[in-house]
Order: C-alpha cells, then sequence, then structure tokens
C-alpha cells in the first residue's frame, strides 16, 4: 500500500512517516553486501565508481574502444577507455546480440576473471559465469530515396567495446525500471 502510493504521488502523513524512518545520513553500506547508490548526476555516479574501482587491490585491465568512421564521442555508448578489475560491480548496457540472450542491458554482475580478450562476470541469478567479447554499435544515416521512396540505411561509423559501465553508483535515469534488492538513494546537488 506505501509503495503505490509513492508510485502514484499520493503522499500522506503515514508515507511521510516511512519515508521518514529510512533516512539515515551517517549509513555506511557494509563492503561484503552488493548496494547500488542511485544519484542525481553522472558525474557524482562517476566519482563514487572510480573511487570503489581504486579501492579495488585486485588484478587490473584497461580496455580501449575501437572508433571508425564517423561516430561522434558525444554518442559514445559507453567508456572509450575503460578501466575494469577482478571484484568489479557492472552493469550491462546492452542486450546480448548473439541471440544466446546471456545478459540483456540493466544486468548487473560482478568481474571475477580475464583471459586474453574476454571478460568473464558472474551474476548473481546465474549459475555458470558470462564470458563477454566487445560488441559493435553501429551509427546509421537514413536517407529517403526519391526513386523507390524507401528509407536507405548507412552505417557510417561503429563503436567497439565491452558494453559494461561500472554499477557501484547509477544515476536514478539509468535505473528506472530496474529493480535493486539494496540500494543507497543520494539526492545531493552533485559533486
Amino acid at each position: 500500500d506505501l509503495l503505490n502510493k509513492v508510485r502514484n504521488n499520493r503522499l500522506d502523513a503515514e508515507v511521510l512517516e516511512a519515508l521518514n524512518s529510512r533516512y539515515l545520513p551517517d549509513f555506511q553500506a557494509p563492503a561484503d553486501l552488493p548496494y547500488i547508490i542511485l544519484t542525481s548526476h553522472n558525474r557524482t555516479a562517476d566519482k563514487i565508481n572510480d573511487e570503489k574501482l581504486q579501492q579495488l587491490t585486485t588484478e587490473s585491465k584497461k580496455f580501449s574502444a575501437e572508433v571508425n568512421g564517423q561516430f561522434p564521442e558525444k554518442n559514445y555508448p559507453t567508456a572509450l577507455e575503460m578501466e575494469l578489475r577482478i571484484g568489479a560491480q557492472v552493469l550491462f548496457i546492452k542486450n546480448d546480440p548473439s541471440g544466446d540472450r546471456e545478459y540483456y542491458n540493466g544486468k548487473i554482475g560482478e568481474i571475477i576473471g580475464f583471459d586474453k580478450a574476454v571478460v568473464r562476470i558472474k551474476c548473481p541469478e546465474d549459475e555458470e559465469p558470462i564470458d563477454l567479447l566487445p560488441v559493435e554499435w553501429q551509427n546509421v544515416k537514413y536517407d529517403l530515396n526519391t526513386e523507390t521512396k524507401a528509407v536507405d540505411e548507412e552505417v557510417v561509423g561503429t563503436f567497439t567495446q565491452y558494453p559494461l559501465k561500472l554499477a557501484w553508483a547509477l544515476t536514478i535515469h539509468k535505473a528506472q525500471g530496474k529493480t535493486f534488492d539494496k540500494v543507497i538513494i543520494d539526492l545531493g546537488r552533485g559533486a
């Protein structure tokens, strides 16, 4: 009932009291539990993710995206230069293009290893880890063919990288539609 009131923006004294009872300004998430921090700003999420990554003392690897043709930087789907470490909490940002449906946009996992070009990720709901390879995004230009009156598509550029993003912290926008078991909401003004 409380959840429905919040979802439907029907706040009353009971809902406000329940929400305020969850306000813990000095809360520190236990390191061994997979909390996700939801923030209102990308720069805050990026800062938290960078700090968490640097706290890990495990094996680290850096991956550079391959960009071909016309693919504007503002349209990069993920980091051009990506650092990942064993133990990092990550979010998949693309559906599995192979058709095997091993992962989907929004799935969360933890990096458990590297093997040449493979990033090995264990997701809580899966028995077996996912062996992830880079995937390609296309920048497509659309033109109307005046003779056939059909829309012609032309791939003018590609971006190839691992479809991942660090996920200790996410923006509220990126988290929409997802369900998390343990979350901390940071509605600060951003850093």
